[in-house]
């Protein structure tokens, strides 16, 4: 293989394994958004029901 090629391959690399991470940190956000939401809800009408 010839320098380049390895040069190719290598930043395809790099270029696959920074949009994964993207992608996962992404992820990670929506399932916290999710989990905080219905918290919420379930909450609000106990607060009430307590007044």
């Amino acid at each position: 293989m010839s320098a380049v090629t390895v040069a190719v391959v290598f930043g395809f690399l790099c270029c696959a394994l920074l949009i994964r991470m993207i992608g996962l940190r992404q992820q990670r956000r929506q399932l916290r958004v999710v989990r905080v939401r219905p918290m919420r809800a379930v909450r609000a009408p106990r607060a009430m029901m307590d007044e």
